[in-house]
């Protein structure tokens, strides 16, 4: 009595190893397509530079920036207040008044921004907005910035 082989798995197990990079790529690839829906989640909202200028020209939303001071002086959006993230978690939030106004918080890049919307709602603010792309995204919408 002969000993039946699959040659089905082997191919299988042949197939995966010579194409090992390819899965790889694949599920990096996939993983990038997934990260900013990921990040979006997180920090609340995000708005678009067009939905900020909305909001500021509306409903008269505050910007709040949260880099360092060295960071702001160097170029930020149209009248945000500055604010650096440290201060923000530490509680220090005497400027801003109303805690029903809109605040759209913003940085470089928008990594600290989810960090202080979340502070900020733990502080008991209730319209927080991040930018989308921070002061990044602001300048690439052609926006102005003060320095």
């Amino acid at each position: 009595m002969g000993i039946a082989v699959n040659y089905n798995d082997r191919l299988r197990v042949d197939f995966l190893r010579n194409n090992l990079l390819l899965f790889v790529v694949a599920l990096v690839s996939g993983g990038m397509l997934l990260w900013p829906f990921v990040r979006r989640t997180s920090g609340g909202p995000w708005v678009t530079a067009a939905q900020a200028t909305h909001l500021i020209n509306r409903e008269e939303a505050i910007v709040l920036d949260v880099r360092e001071p060295n960071e702001y002086a160097a170029g930020y959006v149209l009248g945000a207040k500055n604010l650096p993230l440290a201060r923000l978690a530490a509680g220090a939030t005497e400027q801003l008044k109303r805690k029903d106004r809109p605040i759209i918080v913003c940085c470089d890049g928008g990594d600290r921004a989810g960090k202080a919307a979340s502070a900020l709602k733990r502080q008991g603010f209730t319209r927080v907005a991040n930018l989308t792309g921070g002061l990044n995204g602001w300048q690439q919408a052609g926006l102005p910035v003060e320095k």
